[in-house]
Formats: structure tokens, sequence, C-alpha cells
């Protein structure tokens, strides 16, 4: 297979991971809203999962910072900053890894964004005892943001390792 099929089939698996959360995210909000039902899993009497719908106008766990200050724009610049150091980096460039973190994260980036758009606020309804309610999206965005993360400092360590045996 020559690099540029290779190429080819990384970026259609990519679109469609991304499509594929993207539309699970959208489906398990609608179905959330849609549906009153109060879900609880307990361990020993007490809940540890419930779903609780709301709708999250803050930036982050329903806090709101500076009300009206459009974060969500800062976040897609944010990404976009993302893109710009992973292209520019030959390493995380042609890695697979970080084009699946890159793509987990836009799903969540984008599904929270058609949220804002659509209700005013994100629409979140998992509710784990010990965490603040959250929606499939936000989970894509803090596996993408850790798995992005965990790859460029592990390039990052090569790139110096790879230095300091040049220099010696």
């Amino acid at each position: 297979m020559t690099g540029m099929n290779k190429k080819r089939i990384l970026i259609i698996c990519t679109l469609l991971l991304f499509a594929l959360l993207l539309l699970a995210d959208q489906v398990t909000k609608t179905s959330a809203l849609q549906s009153g039902d109060r879900i609880f899993v307990s361990l020993a009497g007490s809940a540890i999962i419930s779903r609780e719908v709301t709708i999250n106008s803050g930036v982050a766990f329903g806090v709101d910072v500076w009300p009206g200050f459009p974060f969500a724009i800062v976040g897609a610049f944010f990404f976009m900053y993302l893109l710009r150091v992973t292209v520019r980096h030959a390493e995380l460039r042609s890695n697979v890894t970080v084009w699946i973190s890159l793509a987990v994260m836009s799903a969540g980036i984008i599904g929270n964004l058609i949220d804002r758009f659509r209700y005013g606020g994100v629409v979140d309804f998992i509710s784990i005892s010990i965490l603040p309610i959250f929606n499939l999206a936000d989970v894509c965005l803090v596996g993408g943001c850790g798995l992005y993360i965990l790859k460029y400092l592990r390039s990052e360590q090569r790139v110096s390792a790879t230095k300091e045996e040049t220099h010696e």
C-alpha cells in the first residue's frame, strides 16, 4: 500500500470516527431531552450513576464566570491552534493516535457547539455521584485532549533524546 493510500485511509477513518461520535452524542442528548425518565444505577442503596437532564449555559460544569462571553469561540480557536501544532510537528502529523484524538475532540467540540446554538446551552444528562453532570461530548473532549497531550509529551521526549544524542 502506498503512502498516499495510507493517508487517504487515515483521513476516511478519522472522519468516520468523528461522524459516529457526533451522531452518538446528538442522539443521546435528544433521547435524554425527549424522555423525562430518570435512570438510576445504584450500589448498596446509593445512586452511583443517574440521568438528570440539564441545560448548562456556563463554561464548564455549570460555572458561568463571565456571562455572555463567547467561550465556544475561544475553544474553537484553541482547537485550531492544536491543528496548527499538529501539522507543523512532523512526528505528530503522521501519527494515527494524534488524528484519532483530534477526531474525538472535534466530535466533542462540535457536539457542544450544536447544543449552544440549538438550546442556548449544553445538554448534560449523565450524573456520577462524585462528578458534575456531563454528556458524551464532554467525555470526547476530555479523552481526546488526554490522548493528544500524552502523545505530544512522548514525541517531545523523543525529540529531546534525539537532540541530546546528536550533541554528544
